[in-house]
């Protein structure tokens, strides 16, 4: 949530989303060390080294989920998802479910 409100939501986006819980075994997880990552990985604007990075690690194949340190708030993660990968069936993805997001977030 924190991702998407950083950038600011209108009033008109606020029911627009959704959510769909995902569950994987620890296994399926790469986690590269905070020293691999681009040195601009957390600055405010999305950065061409980050979008090399994920274009990288997508074309390696090597996990079906990426676990990155949110730029937000680095004591959390985000999850990246890879669908192409050999093991994306070992995934479970839950029901999309709406997720309106409080009107008090609206710019």
């Amino acid at each position: 949530m924190l991702e998407i409100l950083v950038h600011g939501l209108h009033e008109s986006d606020l029911h627009s989303y959704e959510i769909v819980c995902v569950t994987f075994a620890p296994s399926l997880v790469l986690t590269p060390p905070l020293r691999d990552l681009p040195r601009s990985w957390s600055d405010p604007a999305p950065s061409l080294a980050t979008q090399h990075f994920g274009d990288a690690w997508i074309k390696s194949n090597k996990s079906p989920v990426l676990r990155l340190p949110s730029s937000v708030n680095p004591l959390e993660f985000n999850y990246l998802l890879n669908p192409s990968h050999r093991h994306w069936k070992k995934l479970r993805l839950g029901k999309p479910q709406s997720w309106p997001f409080d009107v008090r977030f609206a710019n």
